[in-house]
């Protein structure tokens, strides 16, 4: 893909990738040469849009007569009898063809088609001509389905597939869009599916690996070892048949196509692939393709160094040809693909990532060279892209290919990610870097545009707009995302969940507790249905339930929380399978004694939560995998805050220390354990701080926590006004630090505390900005952070 000589080789190409150009939707014609191409062009963009606004299928012949089709039909045959171009006739056989069709009349359909011929040579051949013909032999194959010869419909299928001698590259999209209907033809006409059956079928044997990839992820089932079997017979017979090229040579492309399937079937060991890959790249010079699939298969090696190196050379390959090609990427969709693959791995499903100033910087540069391709993608071909003002709730009729447009939103989605990860790490200094934070929202909104159906990226984009505070904005949309989801995804708990919070912030939280209680009711009828789920779920629910006890807390008081709390733990327990041989002492049974004695009002309370000690088993042993030693950790520090909610001291340091049994001692124990003794025992306290500060020097919690304790009259761990004093200044460096970091910019705490500490320095300018983003923040709060999602 680059430059282009004239209209006809733009719209061309264009229409390769899936594209509507906009000479063909605004009939424009400078040319009179291209007239009869943009008006062919422009009929069919018509004929797509009635079919996508009449919500109809345009591959499935219809009962009732459509009036409009015969007026298209009309304006194709007025067209045909003045063209005298054999491309343009090409065309609209086709076209007329597939409207013959659809119009149940599907002998006219099959002789229209059957009449479309053109002749191509490697000198005439372009995506657009490829796609055609896919669509040519689809057509005729559904048309032979319908009328039940079936011996023609598998002709016309087996023609399709053995037509070309190479498979389309991934910026083929519109071949791509037609074989991929074949493929599903090819599997509904021939059950079982079979390796040796597809063998048969088709005689490019690279096509064999490509329908097994394409069937694989249709949840069809093969033989891991059959697959493994063919691949190595096949990648031994062409790495044998392959000598490096000289120099007025090219690479053996059908070794290099298929060593390419051969990285993107899950059923190959990757180890075997890089062994295969890398004999391939031994046996050509350059290769993109290799270099481009030995760099993925390092990620699914979780060899991150290697894969870094070999992009880098990858890239310096893409851009020397970039440069001596005329400006031109080959396969620019290939080239984006790998970019999103590296970044997804680095940045999509890690929360709790950690970014070193070498992997910020390192990072920072994959991603601005990813957009700028994408830009150049977009500038060559003319795609339209939204901008700030964009409306994600305005419907849109975006008519290009739906596989370019899903592309198309993921290219934007990982760069609103990447982007997003990158500016609220602590190598970014906020809100100096506010700018660069934003441009996610114009990423996000150019993702939504060209998938709007796509919960994950509506949820994402909701919940970075809760994190920067756009309340408003996000309710707005996450009502229409929960209205689009048909099946209970992770993203259907998580939506209700932020739902939940948002309305959380408003004083009457009712509306808040019906939803989060209706929300409970969803997660066992869903664990009923569904008793093995994967740990996000697991975590997800938990989360919910500890909101729920946040809420209950807010409306009811802390008696009735403490009532609650046994579910939490009964929650754990079910998702977890934990047995009953399991157990150990219910929370409320750790000591207490001392307690009841001093708060009689609870004892009813606590008796309540020590019932259940038959319903509600806590885990005994320290549960083998690390995360979910560290969810119940979260379990165990939620517990101890609620017991100190309720004045019961030592049931929660008892909690704590049932939280360093199972995940060690932590930043948030030390700091859990300081803001729980900072009035009994001071000194003890500040030590709990200054070990949370040692294994993470910026703990938001630590910090907060060690302000409170030397702002707080009356409490006296300083023996001298000196010492305060450079308790002060610690401070005030530390929590002015703070609120340089995304995350805890936006915690009210932070700001409040530099309020007192500028109040007690006299600096009463900002004091006073301290002091009202502090109650502005406030004012957005909810009950639990957003983060907690």
């Amino acid at each position: 893909m680059g430059k282009v000589k004239n209209v006809a080789e733009s719209i061309i190409q264009k229409k390769g990738f899936g594209i509507w150009p906009k000479e063909v939707v605004e009939l424009q014609v400078d040319d009179d040469s291209d007239y009869e191409l943009i008006q062919t062009l422009n009929i069919e963009y018509r004929f797509q849009k009635f079919l996508k606004l009449n919500k109809l299928d345009g591959l499935v012949p219809l009962t009732n007569p459509v009036q409009e089709f015969e007026s298209f039909s009309l304006e194709f045959q007025e067209l045909l009898s003045s063209t005298s171009s054999i491309f343009v006739k090409f065309i609209i056989l086709i076209n007329l063809g597939h409207i013959k069709i659809l119009q149940n009349q599907l002998d006219q359909g099959i002789e229209i088609l059957s009449s479309a011929n053109l002749e191509i040579d490697s000198h005439n051949i372009n995506n657009y001509i490829e796609s055609l013909f896919y669509k040519k032999h689809y057509l005729l194959s559904i048309s032979f389905h319908y009328i039940k010869n079936l011996t023609q419909e598998q002709h016309w299928l087996k023609k399709s597939v053995n037509f070309f001698p190479r498979l389309p590259s991934l910026s083929n999209i519109e071949s791509c869009k037609w074989l991929y209907l074949i493929y599903d033809r090819i599997l509904l006409s021939n059950n079982p599916i079979t390796i040796e059956l597809i063998d048969q079928i088709f005689q490019n044997k690279n096509y064999v690996l490509s329908f097994i990839n394409y069937s694989l992820n249709k949840g069809i089932k093969f033989d891991s070892k059959d697959v493994t079997k063919f691949v190595s017979t096949r990648s031994k017979l062409l790495l044998s048949n392959t000598q490096f090229p000289n120099s007025d040579e090219t690479n053996n492309l059908e070794l290099e196509e298929f060593l390419n399937l051969v990285n993107d079937c899950p059923l190959i060991n990757p180890t075997l692939t890089t062994e295969l890959i890398e004999s391939g790249i031994n046996k050509t010079y350059q290769s993109h393709l290799l270099l481009r699939s030995l760099t993925g298969n390092y990620l699914k090696l979780n060899k991150i160094e290697e894969s870094l190196h070999s992009f880098e050379v990858y890239f310096e390959y893409i851009e020397n040809y970039y440069h001596q090609n005329n400006q031109s990427y080959n396969d620019i969709m290939g080239i984006l693909d790998i970019f999103t693959q590296i970044l997804s791995y680095k940045f999509k499903s890690n929360n709790d990532l950690k970014i070193t100033q070498d992997e910020f910087e390192k990072y920072l540069k994959i991603m601005n060279n990813f957009k700028k391709i994408l830009e150049v993608f977009y500038k060559n071909n003319e795609i339209y892209q939204v901008d700030f003002d964009y409306n994600v709730l305005e419907p849109n009729l975006n008519l290009n290919n739906e596989i370019l447009n899903q592309k198309l939103s993921k290219f934007w989605y990982i760069l609103s990610i990447t982007n997003l990860k990158l500016y609220t790490s602590s190598n970014s200094i906020f809100p100096e870097t506010e700018t660069n934070l934003i441009k996610s929202i114009i990423f996000f909104k150019n993702s939504i545009y060209n998938d709007f159906d796509n919960n994950e990226i509506l949820y994402q984009y909701v919940k970075f707009l809760t994190s920067i505070r756009k309340i408003k904005e996000s309710y707005l949309i996450l009502k229409t995302v929960l209205s689009n989801f048909t099946e209970k995804t992770i993203f259907y708990f998580k939506s209700w969940h932020l739902l939940t919070l948002i309305l959380s912030i408003e004083e009457n939280k009712d509306e808040s507790f019906k939803i989060i209680n209706f929300l409970i009711n969803e997660i066992q009828e869903f664990i009923e249905l569904q008793p093995q789920v994967s740990f996000e779920f697991k975590e997800t629910f938990i989360q919910i339930k500890i909101t729920q006890l946040s809420i209950i807390e807010s409306l009811f008081g802390i008696e009735q929380c403490l009532d609650s709390l046994p579910e939490l733990f009964n929650l754990y327990n079910q998702l977890f399978e934990i047995e009953s041989t399991q157990q150990i002492e219910q929370p409320s049974e750790i000591d207490s004694t001392r307690s009841l004695k001093k708060i009689s009002t609870l004892n009813k309370k606590l008796k309540s939560i020590k019932s259940h000690k038959d319903h509600a088993p806590i885990p005994h042993s320290k549960p083998q995998h690390s995360l979910q030693n560290k969810l119940l950790q979260k379990i165990w520090l939620i517990t101890s805050t609620i017991y100190f909610k309720a004045n019961l001291i030592e049931d929660s340091e008892q909690s704590i220390i049932e939280a360093e049994k199972v995940y060690g001692a932590t930043a948030e124990t030390h700091a859990i354990l300081g803001l729980i003794t900072s009035e009994i025992r001071p000194i003890f306290a500040l030590e709990e701080f200054e070990k949370s500060l040692i294994l993470e020097p910026n703990h938001s919690l630590g910090i907060i926590g060690l302000s409170k304790l030397i702002l707080t009259p009356g409490i006296k761990i300083f023996t001298t006004e000196k010492d305060l004093n450079a308790g002060l200044a610690r401070i005030k460096i530390l929590l002015e630090l703070q609120v340089k970091f995304f995350e805890n910019y936006y915690i009210s705490e932070n700001w409040w505390l530099l309020s007192k500490i500028y109040e007690k320095f006299n600096d009463l300018e900002r004091f006073k900005f301290a002091i009202w983003k502090s109650i502005e923040l406030e004012e957005t709060r909810p009950i639990r952070d957003f983060k907690n999602v």
